[in-house]
């Protein structure tokens, strides 16, 4: 990957990473790849060309079909892949799950090219719930809908916990000010009975 040509280009390069193709598969990783890239998924952790390579390989002598790439967007630090991996065992054909993955490639600027260092799937819990449709319609079913209410039943309380302290503050500042207000106006009595006493007060010879 050249680094005067924009990452976007080189979406057939990304494409042809997760192909079945083995001679690609290794050309593109010795080509595009930093010798000592890591790569991270939720099940493993690896590094160096040869360690992924050898992960690829595992997942297409597994896997029958190879991954969708569904969609590519790149800037000039990281690429992010958006596909869709497809579980399909060799050796239980009637097993056939859609897995979305999303894959973050990190670069590294070489002068003249860019090499991916970091090379990350991320698995989302939806997708992984989606790959089990029966489980995946309780789930959708029954379980999505009593968390809602759950939530929606707590919310509820927060609020009315709220707004009953919200009226706590306001009864408590309007007992303030009628405490003040009597006692101004008690101060204002006894300055008013202490002038008439001393009006009223007879004086001496």
């Amino acid at each position: 990957m050249t680094a005067q040509e924009p990452l976007s280009t080189h979406s057939p390069t990304l494409q042809h990473l997760y192909s079945y193709h083995t001679e690609i598969q290794q050309q593109i990783l010795r080509t595009c790849y930093s010798p000592d890239a890591c790569f991270l998924s939720p099940l493993l952790r690896t590094q160096g060309t040869e360690a992924i390579r050898q992960v690829l390989m595992v997942w297409k002598a597994l896997n029958k079909d190879p991954p969708t790439i569904d969609r590519i967007c790149c800037n000039d630090q990281s690429c992010v892949v958006f596909m869709t991996q497809h579980v399909h065992p060799r050796l239980f054909p009637f097993l056939n799950v859609c897995l979305p993955v999303i894959v973050t490639l990190y670069f590294r600027s070489t002068g003249s090219s860019f090499k991916v260092v970091r090379h990350e799937e991320h698995w989302t819990v939806q997708g992984l719930v989606e790959t089990v449709p029966w489980f995946a319609q309780w789930y959708h079913r029954y379980v999505r809908c009593v968390t809602g209410k759950l939530i929606s039943i707590a919310g509820h309380a927060l609020s009315t916990a709220d707004h009953t302290l919200q009226q706590m503050q306001e009864r408590n500042n309007e007992l303030e000010e009628s405490r003040l207000a009597l006692a101004c106006y008690n101060k204002q009595r006894h300055i008013a009975l202490a002038l008439s006493l001393a009006d009223n007060k007879p004086q001496g010879l």
